[in-house]
């Protein structure tokens, strides 16, 4: 169920609260509040929450899997895999990058800024990626990041 939207010129219309199955998803109707690690209260200056990004991320992470399964000798000989691949970690990324402060420190657990920074090579860099670690990433970090975020949602 879809709660009152909010128009965005660039976007267009943008729910502002969906529940499905009584959970709430998303929720850009209050400013979530936490504690930090010093007990003060804060109030998240960011109105979106894990959620809303998990679900890019997980697609995104599955098709990183379509990516392994072709294995590695494909992968580096391919460029239209390699380019799929500098994608998907351009889309975990970004989609990393919108997390909220709050969620952040309740998945502390995930890198975050790794995956910022990766996403920021494979964008800004892409020319130079070293085949060999995205590879990697592909076939070790990602699974990881997987089994990290499954637990959270």
């Amino acid at each position: 169920e879809f709660h009152p939207v909010q128009t965005d010129p660039f976007i267009g219309v943008v729910p502002q609260r969906l529940v499905i199955s009584g959970r709430i998803l998303l929720d850009r109707t209050e400013k979530p509040q936490y504690m930090t690690a010093d007990g003060a209260i804060r109030i998240d200056p960011s109105p979106i929450l894990l959620y809303d990004h998990t679900g890019v991320i997980l697609d995104a992470l599955h098709d990183a899997t379509l990516i392994i399964e072709l294995g590695r000798r494909h992968f580096l000989s391919n460029p239209i895999a390699q380019r799929a691949a500098k994608n998907i970690i351009a889309e975990i990324g970004e989609a990393a990058a919108r997390v909220s402060d709050q969620a952040r420190e309740r998945t502390s657990h995930v890198p975050w800024r790794l995956i910022i920074g990766m996403r920021h090579k494979v964008v800004h860099d892409y020319a130079s990626v070293d085949l060999a670690v995205l590879w990697d990433t592909l076939e070790h970090d990602l699974p990881a990041l997987d089994d990290a975020l499954r637990h959270v949602r």
